[in-house]
């Protein structure tokens, strides 16, 4: 038996019991039921240096035990110095002295955390007390344990500098945030390479203000390479130079095969993330390497968490009834084999939710019409946080299949309740006004 869309979706009106992610003074900053979360950032003795530390310090992919490290410095030997969330405010725990800088790079990994803890970490130039701002993160629950988790994601920032979607997200300390793809654009306006569009990116106040404020999970899109590259006919040191960049400006986890983007990442029992490498990997009529798609799917339908949130930098959504065939060869709408067959196989597991960027418009949608797989499940179209909306938006109408439109700059933030079975949905402008809420049960089962 369907179901109506008014059993998975609740008007904004309908939420005063929901914590409000527009207000995020109301929300403990946060925390949901974790440790002490101040309410002021870090500021351990020394002046903050701008020009030593341009880039900030980028926290990436947090565990239960710990999160990857990544600073750029001009500074040739940098310390690494570490507090603690108490009642009382911060203190120092721990240090790393003398990190040599490697082409201007240090990556550290820190390890034997607490987890569900906040936690500060900022860079010193070594010998002196000059320093940069303290970047804020939480490490993630602990297996077998559960509360409201609050996470944000947008994705395509080419444009409206310094991007203050990114600002607003800022504000809310969020557990974590997700960058799904496009963050650079590698092939826009001068040839300088994925190394120095990463640093103007990590050198935006938007971007710096979002990486002070929690950790990032990151895939990426075409951009960070070159539009619409494929495997098979772009330049392989050309992908190998992207991947590196990459991985040094946003620190990430290898894969279950020790190289891939694709990764899975546990919060505890209430949400297990998995990220996708949507570009990496496309063969023929392959979106996925049969290997990613087979891990996709066990670790969906094996995961014991009540969500399964999955990173997917391109829509999995079927837009025929909206925008028919439209650049359908560069989403899964085009690859119909393996679509139809991941969609078949995790058909009826509760809690999977789908999160994706590249159209350049918000949206939120169900995954295929009513007669299909994916009725049941949600994507939430996140961004653009700065690249031109795309013309074509104004003449889609909203419907039964695709509820929500969002035709401007965004940031999303979700509060994800297992208790509950919910994830509340807010989309944000750069101003930090609401400009759409829905509450949603994902995917229950039929």
């Amino acid at each position: 038996m369907s179901t109506s869309r008014r059993d998975f979706i609740v008007s904004a009106g309908a939420l005063a019991a929901c914590t409000a992610c527009g207000d995020p003074e109301d929300t403990g900053a946060g925390a949901g039921t974790g440790g002490p979360e101040p309410d002021h950032p870090w500021a351990p003795e020394g002046p903050v240096d701008e020009t030593a530390f341009a880039r900030g310090v980028v926290v990436g992919d947090a565990s239960p035990s710990g999160a990857l490290v990544s600073v750029w410095s001009d500074e040739p030997v940098v310390d690494l110095l570490l507090a603690r969330a108490t009642d009382q405010g911060w203190e120092q725990v721990s240090e790393w002295r003398a990190l040599e800088t490697d082409g201007g790079w240090i990556q550290q990994e820190l390890t034997d955390l607490p987890a569900d803890t906040s936690w500060s970490v900022v860079a010193v130039a070594a010998g002196s007390d000059r320093r940069s701002a303290a970047t804020r993160f939480r490490t993630a629950l602990a297996p077998g344990t559960q509360r409201v988790l609050r996470f944000g994601a947008t994705s395509c920032l080419g444009g409206q500098e310094p991007w203050p979607v990114l600002s607003r997200a800022a504000e809310h300390r969020f557990d974590f945030y997700c960058l799904l793809g496009d963050t650079i654009y590698n092939d826009w306006g001068d040839d300088t390479g994925p190394q120095a569009k990463w640093a103007a990116a990590l050198a935006q106040p938007g971007f710096r203000d979002l990486a002070a404020s929690t950790s990032l999970i990151a895939t990426w899109d075409d951009h960070e390479v070159d539009n619409n590259w494929r495997p098979d006919d772009t330049d392989p040191a050309l992908v190998d130079d992207a991947l590196a960049a990459f991985r040094q400006a946003v620190p990430q986890r290898r894969g279950p095969d020790g190289t891939s983007l694709w990764r899975q990442l546990s919060w505890g029992a209430t949400a297990d993330v998995f990220v996708l490498d949507c570009r990496g990997e496309r063969s023929g009529d392959d979106y996925l390497s049969d290997a990613q798609l087979q891990w996709l799917i066990d670790g969906i339908t094996t995961s014991t968490a009540f969500f399964k949130i999955v990173l997917n930098s391109v829509p999995i959504t079927d837009w025929r009834a909206s925008i028919g065939d439209i650049q359908a060869e560069d989403r899964w709408q085009g690859h119909p084999e393996q679509r139809q067959a991941l969609l078949a196989a995790i058909a009826g597991t509760p809690g999977v939710l789908w999160l994706t960027g590249d159209f350049h418009f918000g949206a939120l949608a169900r995954v295929d019409p009513e007669d299909g797989h994916g009725w049941d499940m949600w994507e939430v179209q996140c961004g653009p946080g700065g690249s031109p909306i795309l013309d074509y938006v104004d003449l889609i109408q909203t419907h039964e299949q695709i509820p929500t439109l969002i035709k401007t700059w965004n940031t999303v933030c979700f509060e994800a309740d297992p208790d509950r079975g919910t994830v509340l949905v807010t989309f944000l402008d750069g101003d930090g006004a609401v400009l759409d809420q829905s509450l949603l049960t994902p995917a229950p089962p039929r």
